[in-house]
C-alpha cells in the first residue's frame, strides 16, 4: 500500500513539473502589450480662420495617431479667446475619443444662428491641447471663427492671403501669411479717391457693409499696413456673402501685391461693388497700382564713383557733369540715352567704349527705378534708383568689376 502511495506522489510530481517545463517553453517568445506614446495631429475639413454668417453651420476636424493603441485615447477641446458663448452661439465637444486599435476619429463644432442683432463675434478653439491629451502627445491646433450676425441687406466681404512661393524661416518652419504680411481690406469710392471704410486687424480681414449703406459704386481694395523681409507676390483671395440671398462667391488675384513694395502707393483695385438697395452687382476688377509719373525729359546729371580699372584718369570721379534723356516708351517703361550717362565713355574710351549705351528702366509703384545690361566686355552693370518727390531721380549703377557711381538727375 505504502510502495502504490508513494509511485501516485511520485507520478503526480513528474506531471506537474513536465506541464510546468512545457508552459515556460510555450511563454519563451511572447511579449506583453504595453501602450506607447504616439504623436498625435489635427486635419481641418475647413479654412483656418473662417469667416462664417450665422446660421447652424457645421465644421469637420479629424485627430489622428501615428500608431494604434490598445487603450482609447481621449483629445480635449477648449475655448481658448474671443467673444462668441459656448452654447450660444456655437456649440463643440468637450473631447474626442480615438478607440483603442483604432488611427483617428472626427468632431464637429457648429455655429448657431440665433434671433439676436449682435454684431461681429470670435471663437477661438483649441483642439488637442498639449498635456490635457490622455495617452498621446499632441500638436495643438487653434481655430478662430468670424462669426457675423447679418441683416438680410448686409454683404460680408472677406480678405485673405499666402505666398505665392513658401517662405521658411532659419528653422526650416513655413511662416504664417499673416506673419508674412498685414494687410488693410478697404472699401473706396469708385474712382478710389477716398477711404470709406476698412478693416485692418492682425490676421485675415472681414468688412460688412452694410444695408444702410448708400446706393452707389464702391471698390474692394487691398493694400499693406505692414510686410516681413521676405520677397514674395501675394496671392489674394475675396469671398462674398448676403444672409439668406446668396451662396458664398471667391475671387482669387494671384500675384496681386508683393511684400518689396509696401508704400502708400501699393494696392490692389479687387472688385466692384454696384449696391441697389438690397441688391449688389459683383464684377472683377484685379488692377494693380500702377506708377504713374512722367519721368520723360532731358536731365542734367552729376556723378561720383570709383572705377577698379588702372587705366582711367578721371578716377575717382568727382562731380562729373553730363546730359541725359529719358523717353516715354508707352508700355511703363523708359529708355535712359546712355546707362552710365557719360562716365562708362570717360573712363574707358582707352578701350574702345567710346559710343553711349541706351538702356530701358523699369519704375515700380513705389518709384523705384532698376535696369540691368551687359556691357561691351561682356560685365554685368546693374542701376537702381528713385524718383523723388521734387522730380530729381538718385541713381545708382555698379557692375561686376566694382566699379560703381553715384549721381543725381535734375530735370532741365
Amino acid at each position: 500500500m505504502k510502495n502504490i502511495y508513494l509511485k501516485n506522489i511520485l507520478g503526480l510530481t513528474i506531471a506537474l513539473l513536465t506541464l510546468a517545463s512545457c508552459n515556460e517553453d510555450d511563454l519563451q517568445n511572447a511579449s506583453t502589450m504595453v501602450p506607447t506614446e504616439p504623436t498625435g495631429s489635427v486635419s481641418l475639413g475647413f479654412s483656418n480662420p473662417t469667416t462664417i454668417i450665422e446660421g447652424d453651420e457645421t465644421f469637420d476636424f479629424t485627430v489622428s495617431l501615428s500608431e494604434t493603441q490598445i487603450v482609447d485615447v481621449k483629445v480635449f477641446l477648449s475655448q481658448t479667446g474671443g467673444t462668441a458663448t459656448e452654447g450660444e452661439d456655437f456649440t463643440m465637444p468637450g473631447s474626442i475619443l480615438i478607440p483603442a486599435n483604432t488611427l483617428s476619429a472626427t468632431g464637429t463644432i457648429t455655429i448657431l444662428s440665433d434671433e439676436l442683432a449682435e454684431g461681429p463675434e470670435t471663437a477661438i478653439i483649441t483642439i488637442g491641447s498639449g498635456n490635457q491629451t490622455a495617452n498621446a502627445s499632441f500638436t495643438s491646433t487653434t481655430v478662430t471663427f468670424n462669426i457675423l450676425n447679418l441683416a438680410s441687406g448686409d454683404l460680408a466681404t472677406g480678405l485673405s492671403w499666402e505666398a505665392s512661393e513658401p517662405v521658411f524661416d532659419e528653422s526650416g518652419n513655413e511662416i504664417d501669411p499673416t506673419d508674412l504680411a498685414d494687410l488693410r481690406f478697404l472699401l473706396t469710392d469708385v474712382p478710389y479717391t477716398t477711404i470709406i471704410d476698412g478693416a485692418d486687424g492682425g490676421a485675415f480681414e472681414t468688412l460688412v457693409i452694410t444695408e444702410d449703406t448708400p446706393d452707389g459704386e464702391y471698390y474692394l481694395v487691398a493694400d499693406f499696413f505692414a510686410a516681413a523681409d521676405f520677397s514674395r507676390d501675394l496671392d489674394l483671395t475675396v469671398t462674398l456673402a448676403q444672409a439668406g440671398v446668396s451662396e458664398e462667391e471667391t475671387y482669387f488675384f494671384p500675384a496681386a501685391l508683393n511684400t518689396d513694395l509696401t508704400c502708400a502707393a501699393s494696392n490692389v483695385i479687387l472688385v466692384k461693388l454696384t449696391k441697389t438697395g438690397s441688391t449688389y452687382d459683383v464684377e472683377y476688377v484685379g488692377e494693380s497700382s500702377a506708377f504713374t509719373q512722367d519721368i520723360s525729359g532731358t536731365y542734367d546729371v552729376v556723378s561720383n564713383g570709383v572705377a577698379q580699372d588702372s587705366g582711367p584718369v578721371n578716377n575717382p570721379l568727382v562731380n562729373f557733369a553730363s546730359t541725359a534723356t529719358i523717353t516715354d516708351n508707352g508700355d511703363g517703361t523708359f529708355t535712359l540715352s546712355d546707362g552710365w550717362a557719360g562716365v562708362y565713355i570717360d573712363w574707358y574710351s582707352i578701350y574702345g567704349n567710346t559710343e553711349p549705351e541706351p538702356q530701358v528702366l523699369t519704375v515700380d509703384v513705389c518709384a523705384g527705378i532698376s535696369a540691368s545690361w551687359t556691357d561691351i566686355f561682356g560685365g554685368g552693370q546693374t542701376l537702381t534708383g528713385t524718383v523723388n518727390t521734387d522730380g530729381t531721380l538718385t541713381i545708382r549703377i555698379d557692375n561686376v568689376y566694382g566699379d560703381f557711381v553715384d549721381a543725381v538727375y535734375t530735370p532741365q
